[in-house]
């Protein structure tokens, strides 16, 4: 879970910007715990959420102490843990559809980023998650983002080499981010947000 917005979209350098309790949070597994987040986005109101090996389930049971932050942007990444602990796609999907339905709820005017899962390069990662379970995994995120006005952001696009895996200058294991990846999502991301807040 991560949130993020321009300090201050009215000043000019990133120096004069003040931080507040939370405009944007990040919120997740593993792939957003070891974000550096507050230093990519300098002078951006940033709050790193992420939890290694979390759950759908996990961050359901957490969202309250997220929202009280009142952020104005929510970056989710999440599932992943899920399909690797053998959890069905059916209770993942039940479990991450009340997170964003809580969010829309409790935060009705914050944009809400939807992740998808990034698929693993085959050289590097021996774990069990399939391209089939992510590929499944991904159209369900997809759908969620449709039924609550959410965006679902194709990270694997950015990110992924001829295979469909993860590039390996991107990655240190095959599936989580080196520092390069971390900046091929941060521009990403800000040009998303920002394209929202100028509508």
């Amino acid at each position: 879970f991560l949130t993020c917005h321009p300090a201050n979209s009215s000043a000019h350098s990133p120096r004069s910007m003040r931080l507040s309790p939370a405009k944007r949070i990040s919120v997740g597994d593993s792939l957003i715990d070891r974000g550096e987040w507050a230093e990519l986005f300098a002078g951006w109101q940033v709050k790193n959420r992420g939890s290694g090996f979390e759950t759908s389930a996990g961050l359901l049971a957490r969202l309250d102490e997220l929202i009280v932050l009142r952020p104005k942007v929510v970056v989710l990444f999440v599932g992943g843990n899920d399909l690797l602990r053998g959890v069905s796609i059916g209770d993942a999907t039940r479990d991450y559809t009340e997170i964003v339905q809580t969010l829309r709820t409790e935060l009705p005017s914050a944009q809400v980023i939807i992740t998808a899962q990034v698929t693993p390069n085959r050289a590097l990662f021996s774990g069990s998650l399939t391209t089939a379970q992510i590929e499944q995994w991904n159209a369900q995120l997809s759908e969620i983002a449709k039924q609550f006005n959410a965006h679902f952001f194709d990270l694997n696009r950015l990110l992924a080499d001829s295979t469909g895996g993860i590039d390996p200058q991107y990655s240190y294991d095959g599936i989580h981010l080196n520092g390069a990846g971390y900046r091929i999502w941060r521009d990403a991301l800000q040009s998303l947000i920002r394209d929202s807040e100028s509508r």
